[in-house]
C-alpha cells in the first residue's frame, strides 16, 4: 500500500505544506466566504490543513518534530508581523497627476488609505495569531498524542 513514508524529504515537504497553508490562512483571515449557507472566515479552507500536517508528523516522526514545526511557524509569523508593520511605514505607491491633487485636497492619498485598510487588518490578524496560533497548535498536538497513546 502506498503512503507517506518516514523520510527526510517527506518531512521537508510536510513542513513546506504547513508553512504555505499557514501563510494562506493568515492572508485570508480577514476575508469571508459563504459555505453551505454559513458565512465563515476564508482561512477555514487552509488552517485545518495545518492540524492534519502536525498530526501526520506526530504519527510518523515524533511529537518533538511537530512542536519544532510549530515554533518554526511562530518565527515565520513574527517575521510576517515585522514585515507588514515595516511596509506601513513607507508609501505603497507613488501619487500621480490628478489623483495626487484630488487626494491632496482631502489630506491624504488614495494609496495610503487603501494600503492601511488592507495591511492594517493583516497586521492585527497576524499579531493576534502570535499568541493564539501556538497555543492552538500545541494543544492539538497534545490531544492527538494523548489519543494516539490510548
Amino acid at each position: 500500500m502506498m503512503g507517506l513514508r518516514k523520510h527526510e524529504g517527506n518531512l521537508t515537504l510536510l513542513y513546506a505544506v504547513y508553512l504555505a497553508a499557514l501563510s494562506v490562512a493568515n492572508v485570508l483571515g480577514d476575508s469571508y466566504i459563504f459555505l453551505f449557507g454559513a458565512t465563515l472566515p476564508a482561512a477555514v479552507l487552509a488552517y485545518p490543513l495545518t492540524f492534519l500536517v502536525t498530526c501526520t508528523i506526530c504519527e510518523l516522526w515524533s511529537r518533538e518534530d511537530a512542536a519544532r514545526l510549530v515554533f518554526l511557524a511562530l518565527n515565520v509569523k513574527f517575521v510576517g508581523v515585522v514585515l507588514i508593520g515595516l511596509s506601513q511605514l513607507v508609501p505603497l505607491f507613488p501619487n500621480y497627476g490628478a489623483r495626487q491633487e484630488l487626494w491632496g485636497l482631502l489630506g491624504t492619498s488614495f494609496w495610503e488609505v487603501s494600503g492601511q485598510m488592507v495591511l492594517g487588518k493583516n497586521l492585527r490578524f497576524w499579531t493576534v495569531g502570535l499568541i493564539s496560533f501556538p497555543l492552538a497548535q500545541l494543544a492539538g498536538i497534545s490531544v492527538f498524542m494523548a489519543l494516539l497513546e490510548r
